[in-house]
């Protein structure tokens, strides 16, 4: 369960390493992803998904540095990954 203020949304939380949006191809659409000391230090920091960033801050709030509850757990959004279905929709001329 996520929370962002009085927004409740049933999610799945992973916990992963550095390099885990490289090695699956996920791209960055605002933001950053996890430093190799987010890890080393504990940092309760989140990278959200383009639909979770709807779901919580709706399509104009900026979600970074907001402090997200990740079931009782303050985390601060540091990255949002890019909207899939726009990164696979082919340029227009």
């Amino acid at each position: 369960m996520l929370r962002f203020e009085n927004i409740d949304v049933n999610a799945t939380v992973n916990g992963v390493s550095e390099s885990y949006f490289q090695v699956r191809g996920i791209k960055m659409g605002e933001g950053v992803s996890f430093g190799k000391d987010d890890a080393r230090r504990q940092s309760q920091v989140v990278v959200i998904d383009h639909n979770t960033r709807l779901r919580l801050f709706g399509p104009t709030a900026n979600p970074l540095g907001q402090v997200i509850l990740v079931d009782n757990l303050p985390c601060t959004v540091i990255g949002v990954t890019e909207d899939k279905k726009a990164s696979s929709t082919p340029a227009r001329r």
